[in-house]
This record gives C-alpha cells, sequence and structure tokens, in this order.
C-alpha cells in the first residue's frame, strides 16, 4: 500500500533531535548578544526592552532543554545526575538561596592579566526593580501552556 503523498513524513527522531539542538545553540547564543546589548544600552527603557527579550531567550532555553531531556534518555540521565541536586552543603561563594531559586552575586572584581583572555563574560547590570540573573531553579513537573505544548510538538 502506498502512503498517501500529500501526508507528512513519517517523524525522523535524529531530525527533531538536531533541530532542537540547533535552536538550542541560537537560544544560547542570543542570551549572550542581549546580554551584551543591555549592558551597552545607554537608556533605561531600552534596557528594560532588552531585559523582557532576554527573559524570553531564556524561557525557550529551558523549554528546548526539557523537550531534549525528555527525548534523549541519556541526557536525561546525565542531567538528573549534574542538576538539581538537595544536598546539604552551603550554596558557593556569591549565590543566595531563596527557596525557589538561587540568585547569583556578582563577584568581586578579580584583576585578569592582560595577556590571559577573560574566562567569562563580565556581568552584566540589571535595571533597578528587576529580577537579577538566576543560577539555578528547582524543577517541578507543571502542566504545560499551550504554548509549550507547541513547541513539544
Amino acid at each position: 500500500m502506498n502512503p498517501d503523498p500529500d501526508s507528512p513524513p513519517p517523524a525522523d527522531p535524529q531530525a527533531n533531535l538536531e533541530a532542537a539542538t540547533a535552536s538550542l545553540v541560537d537560544a544560547l547564543q542570543a542570551t549572550t548578544q542581549l546580554r551584551r546589548r543591555i549592558a551597552a544600552a545607554t537608556d533605561g527603557a531600552l534596557a528594560e526592552v532588552l531585559l523582557q527579550q532576554l527573559e524570553h531567550q531564556r524561557e525557550t532555553v529551558a523549554m528546548l532543554l526539557e523537550w531534549l531531556r525528555q527525548a534523549d534518555a541519556a541526557l536525561d540521565s546525565h542531567l538528573r545526575a549534574y542538576l538539581f541536586q538537595a544536598t546539604d552543603e552551603p550554596p558557593p561563594e556569591g549565590v543566595t538561596d531563596t527557596g525557589l531559586r538561587a540568585v547569583v552575586t556578582p563577584p568581586a572584581e578579580v584583576p585578569v592579566p592582560p595577556s590571559a583572555p577573560s574566562p567569562v563574560p563580565a556581568p552584566v547590570p540589571v535595571p533597578a526593580g528587576l529580577p537579577g540573573p538566576v543560577a539555578a531553579v528547582r524543577t517541578t513537573t507543571l502542566p504545560l501552556t499551550p504554548a509549550h505544548q507547541r513547541i513539544r510538538g
């Protein structure tokens, strides 16, 4: 029996994984660019708009990671082993546990020799009244919104 030529091709799990991975890379690169633009913005209103766009990209990164975790058993195993583990140890220096999230406080400036490249980008100033960067989030399974369901396909 011949398949209907008007029907979509069968799902290719590898193609889906590659598309999600490429989209994750794009979203992570977008967050880097937005942080730089926020740092360079001289207008507070523009910085707030860019910060809102940054938060959208962060949400996209989180949704893609969750989709990849559910689609790839090996990745799921690694994420479960290394992320969001309960510990009795105090949080690292510069991280404050707020119960729902750990907020990173930028460390004091450490001089870097001119010949050595900076290991991490400079902290992005956050406009007053807006939440700071999030280092970690405790996970829980929540019902998906329609927008999230579209992403999961």
